[in-house]
């Protein structure tokens, strides 16, 4: 009985992965990496042009499983550029942003990603008070002219595409229905593949509490059809959420999933974070804090490879995707313990 085209090409695909995998028994060499998120120059999986067989993308355009590809929603740094792939960070305040997610977007940046920062204040109240202290008399508007020179020219720094300033006012913050509603039109207008922003367990900062959980709400809203009429949903799973103000999980439930080492961006970050210099303390800071998670990141590669900073992050919900989100930590192999 002759096939038809379509089950010409399966079969013919088939015969491909059989023989694939036959070489790959014969090479017997098998990977190992620890479970960190991302690293500046890794792949998850091998590189598709090292081992794909000749033509099966063109046989397959929609195979069942393809061991060598990508998760979609696996987040990680290739060889080449990806121009098509968006992140936002929603920041409470104008430095927020920088001080706390600013190695993982450098390395964003670095990858070809388009960075988009909401700030929804400019900080002025509650987040300037070395520049209140030295300029007595100042007045409210002066404030935040200040906080915004000094936000866009880190932004600009760093390759940040754009940064927005809602101007909401800050200490206490106000995100009510309207401004919610504001935000879901932004983030479908957007459509972000990733977005960064605050955790929502923040006690002694409610601004940060205040703007993730404003975050969740939008986020589910454009999950959901007719959120905007004649609009098509945008559902987002991979929302990391940054550092807290204070960095204790025993008191705000912060308990990171996801540690990037930021070792090769961290003396780029830390010349950003200077640039805000109405707030001088976050330099010493948020050098302290990056050691610290650099420590923990280093525990978990369990030696195999030394991490001086890191920023940790606590996912949304958990990952879901067609393979396991296997870690972009390239120096852990199983070579190294002599097996191959």
């Amino acid at each position: 009985m002759e096939l038809s085209p379509v089950c010409t090409e399966a079969v013919q695909a088939a015969e491909s992965y059989t023989s694939f995998y036959q070489q790959e028994i014969q090479r017997s060499c098998v990977t190992v990496k620890v479970m960190l998120n991302a690293s500046s120059t890794g792949l998850v999986g091998p590189q598709p042009e090292d081992i794909r067989p000749e033509g099966i993308m063109e046989k397959t355009k929609n195979p069942l499983w393809q061991p060598w590809s990508r998760p979609e929603s696996v987040i990680c740094f290739g060889k080449e550029p990806d121009m098509s792939k968006k992140m936002l960070v929603v920041s409470a305040h104008g430095a927020d942003w920088c001080t706390r997610a600013g190695g993982t977007i450098l390395k964003y940046v670095n990858a070809g990603w388009e960075v988009t920062v909401y700030a929804l204040t400019f900080g002025e109240h509650g987040e300037s008070g070395a520049y209140w202290k030295d300029h007595w008399g100042t007045n409210v508007e002066e404030v935040k002219h200040c906080r915004k020179t000094e936000a866009q020219a880190a932004a600009a720094f760093m390759g940040v595409k754009r940064i927005e300033f809602f101007d909401y006012g800050d200490y206490p913050l106000d995100m009510g229905t309207s401004r919610v509603q504001d935000l879901i039109c932004r983030i479908m207008d957007l459509r972000p593949d990733v977005i960064l922003t605050h955790w929502i367990d923040d006690p002694f900062n409610m601004d940060h509490e205040i703007t993730g959980k404003a975050v969740v709400r939008a986020v589910s809203a454009c999950g959901m059809r007719g959120a905007i009429p004649d609009t098509d949903p945008h559902f987002i799973p991979d929302i990391f959420f940054f550092e807290t103000t204070m960095p204790h999980s025993e008191f705000n439930h912060f308990e990171i999933d996801t540690y990037l080492d930021i070792g090769d961006v961290f003396e780029k970050k830390i010349q950003a974070v200077k640039l805000f210099a109405a707030q001088p303390q976050l330099v010493e800071y948020y050098t302290r804090c990056a050691k610290n998670r650099g420590v923990q990141a280093n525990d978990w590669s369990r030696g195999r490879r030394s991490i001086q900073y890191a920023e940790g992050f606590k996912r949304y919900v958990p990952y879901l995707g067609d393979c396991l989100p296997v870690s972009s930590l390239e120096e852990r192999f199983i070579k190294e313990d002599g097996y191959v």
